[in-house]
């Protein structure tokens, strides 16, 4: 049997379009306060920005809050992921 695998980081979920801004919302919270360098680190918190980013159906606001989330990951020691 074929193991499946996806290619999306974290856990490999996009977010339910009606999820979106309550998601986002989140996100916002906990990077405001200590989320990039809380205990699940920046690669779990980038990887659950990005997968928010493939939610398909996004309007331009939601799109323009998630890469100002993502933005926060390009200042810092483990920019990579």
């Amino acid at each position: 049997m074929k193991k499946s695998s996806s290619p999306r980081p974290g856990r490999g979920v996009v977010c339910a379009l009606g999820n979106v801004d309550s998601e986002i919302d989140h996100l916002e919270r906990v990077l405001a306060g200590e989320g990039v360098d809380s205990l699940f680190g920046r690669t779990y918190w980038r990887s659950r920005v990005i997968e928010v980013q493939e939610t398909p159906g996004l309007v331009p606001r939601q799109r323009e809050r998630l890469k100002r989330l993502l933005s926060r990951f390009t200042d810092g020691p483990d920019n990579s992921g």
